[in-house]
């Protein structure tokens, strides 16, 4: 199964009638991923195969047709679907269609920020196959960008059900690699993964999270040279809003992003609905109505993506406190009135549900205009 990356030189591998192997595209420690071309259909699909050395050992067979079953269930545009399952010659096999754009790792690798908007529809998306997920009782476990996929047309689509497992079934201990540490990838885990307790759907809504974080920052929020010192850091670590180190991210983002990563389970989103009502909510007010579309425009032509979101106008007028505060040290003059301006802008912000944000822009242009 190794030597297909070389297909000119040796003959191409067949899967029974269906399937021909074709290059490697990943390669995990209990499995690798090819591309393959089925035959019926004329099409390309992805084969996912069980390595030799580990198909004569019962636990990882079950738990690879295990994927593979969990897989099958989902029936959702923002996952990835399974096609076919079988064994020939002692190789153990799951197909999947093939999404051509990528991972969002890649996206990720090759742009040095996405937009705010762009992250937040990425996220949408991803939430919605998520939760679908939970709702199958099923929690995947390992979400991260490497696992969440792009089609051409700006589709996301959840991948990578290794680790998945049915809620209240397991505890992560029970599924780690032998050395001590919890399966997963630890830059993404939740402390219930890092301390090998029960898991539930909130444990995925914490690393979820973590990518939306990475998304807006182009950082983790958490970081370490080690997987322990990067466990230490999610148990007791402290996380900045991600507008402190991306000033345009609103604060109804921040709000979201640290809901997601309550260090106490209790503290996230109790339901997915909860999360993708909130993601909604933000997204309108942020004047993203059509997270589609802005997929679609952002893939088709990232260079010249133009950037488009309604400001927030709570944010817009803090912005406009520190010119006022700034007029403090003009002569006395004009102390008085800049004093009396702040009253005003403070005033704004508690009348703010009943003005709305036009009067706010209003004013915000209205204090950048005077001459002192």
């Amino acid at each position: 199964m190794s030597s297909e990356s070389n297909t000119q030189a040796k003959p191409q591998v067949q899967l029974g009638d269906q399937f021909t192997m074709g290059r490697p595209l990943a390669t995990g420690g209990a499995a690798r991923i090819f591309l393959a071309r089925q035959i019926s259909l004329d099409r390309d699909v992805v084969v996912k195969v069980l390595r030799r050395q580990l198909s004569t050992q019962e636990e990882f067979r079950l738990r690879f047709a295990e994927e593979a079953k969990l897989l099958a269930r989902l029936e959702h545009a923002n996952i990835v679907q399974v096609i076919d399952a079988g064994e020939q010659d002692g190789f153990y096999y799951f197909v999947m269609e093939y999404v051509r754009g990528g991972s969002l790792r890649d996206l990720m690798e090759r742009a040095e920020s996405l937009p705010v908007d762009i992250a937040l529809a990425m996220a949408y998306f991803t939430a919605r196959g998520m939760v679908y997920m939970h709702e199958h009782h099923i929690l995947h476990l390992d979400i991260k960008p490497a696992n969440i996929l792009l089609t051409r047309e700006g589709v996301v689509k959840v991948a990578d059900f290794g680790l998945a497992r049915l809620i209240d079934r397991q505890r992560s201990r029970e599924s780690g690699d032998g050395s001590g540490h919890p399966a997963g990838t630890p830059l993404y885990m939740s402390p219930e993964q890092v301390k090998g307790a029960t898991l539930d759907a909130r444990s995925d809504i914490f690393s979820f999270g973590i990518v939306l974080y990475q998304l807006l920052t182009g950082v983790t929020p958490f970081r370490g040279r080690s997987s322990d010192e990067v466990f230490r850091e999610i148990l007791h670590g402290q996380v900045p809003p991600p507008s402190e180190l991306r000033e345009e991210i609103p604060s109804c983002v921040d709000n979201l992003v640290m809901t997601c990563l309550g260090r106490d389970r209790s503290l996230r989103f109790s339901r997915g609905e909860s999360l993708i009502a909130e993601l909604h909510g933000v997204l309108e007010r942020l004047g993203i109505h059509r997270p589609d579309e802005r997929l679609r425009g952002y893939l088709s032509d990232p260079n010249h993506y133009r950037k488009v979101i309604k400001r927030d106008p709570v944010d817009a007028l803090k912005a406009a406190r520190p010119s006022l505060l700034s007029r403090l040290s003009k002569p006395l003059a004009v102390t008085g009135v800049t004093v009396a301006l702040m009253g005003i802008d403070i005033w704004l912000l508690g009348s703010l549900g009943a003005l709305g944000g036009q009067i706010a822009r209003l004013w915000h242009s209205f204090v950048a205009a005077l001459p002192f």
